[in-house]
């Protein structure tokens, strides 16, 4: 808010006119209030599923714990906590991956697709696979693993994204 001159007086938050600020900054908290309320009433209704990834964002957010890993051909790529932003971000395994991959903990899981970008082709939806176990009932060093060996087009696969349970 800047003054227009000696006694004060700057443009208004709705009229564009000279007022006194005082006034101006009445105005514009009453603007912001009205905006905000209008926008908290058309918010979409909370359901199970809007809660379900709120609450995944939230605990996104906080932190996984560092028994969260994944590994690619035996290389630590992903751990909890110290590498939150690589979570929801498609990636490319190299060419010379062997494409075995280990997932440890219960909270996150890797999903691999054949193509790059991490989408599937019509027709092709059976060609992605998810590794880890989301089962918070096992134990949190619990790990799952899966290569070549478990299906040999996997080889093939071009890319991944690591996700949050």
């Amino acid at each position: 808010f800047g003054s227009s001159d000696k006694d004060s007086r700057s443009e208004s938050c709705f009229f564009g006119k000279t007022t006194s600020a005082p006034l101006m900054v009445r105005s514009c908290i009453a603007l912001v209030a009205a905006v905000g309320s209008s926008f908290l009433s058309q918010a979409p209704q909370t359901n199970a599923t809007n809660a379900t990834e709120i609450s995944n964002a939230t605990v996104a957010t906080v932190g996984l714990p560092r028994t969260e890993k994944v590994y690619i051909d035996d290389v630590l790529i992903f751990e909890g906590g110290s590498m939150q932003n690589d979570l929801n971000k498609c990636r490319q395994f190299t060419e010379k991956s062997k494409r075995e991959v280990k997932v440890c903990g219960n909270g996150i899981k890797l999903t691999a697709h054949l193509f790059y970008k991490c989408e599937g082709k019509t027709g092709y939806e059976k060609h992605k696979v998810d590794v880890g176990s989301c089962d918070t009932g096992k134990d949190s060093g619990h790990c799952e693993t899966y290569s070549p060996a478990n299906r040999s087009t996997f080889a093939e696969y071009r890319s991944y994204k690591i996700q949050q349970c």
